[in-house]
């Protein structure tokens, strides 16, 4: 999706649809419907969340995180993740979830402000949030 519905290692639940060139051109020409299509193929094919995020160069985030979140609400029943750097996208998408969601994600590389704006975001509107282990020096090894 930037509308990502990712798989990772440790969890199967999600797959990704944001390298798919089609996605993008869903994305670019507004068209909801067909975005929605994908979420809905997702469900079908046993995802426990959808994975929304919308960071697309060029386009408004957070009026594309209103549209598409107030869609998936109304028609899929799954959990959301809303996911994306910038908090100002992921507080679009609360506001019009009307559910639990859960933010991905925060850390610390782009500094405390950013990482407190993202506790206190799911702190207001009882969300979930994912941590990554990164500081301004990079990932954490262990």
């Amino acid at each position: 999706m930037v509308l990502c519905f990712k798989a990772r290692p440790c969890c199967e639940f999600m797959k990704c649809v944001s390298s798919d060139i089609s996605y993008f051109k869903l994305l670019n020409e507004d068209d909801w419907d067909g975005l929605l299509a994908i979420a809905k193929s997702q469900v079908k094919e046993g995802a426990h969340m959808l994975d929304v995020n919308v960071d697309y160069v060029g386009r408004d985030g957070e009026r594309d995180m209103r549209e598409l979140v107030s869609r998936l609400v109304t028609n899929t029943t799954l959990p959301l993740m809303l996911d994306s750097t910038e908090w100002t996208k992921m507080e679009a998408g609360l506001k019009v979830a009307g559910g639990k969601c859960w933010l991905n994600s925060t850390n610390y590389e782009d500094g405390e402000e950013r990482f407190f704006k993202v506790l206190q975001l799911a702190k207001e509107y009882g969300a979930g949030v994912v941590i990554g282990c990164i500081d301004e020096e990079g990932y954490q090894q262990y």
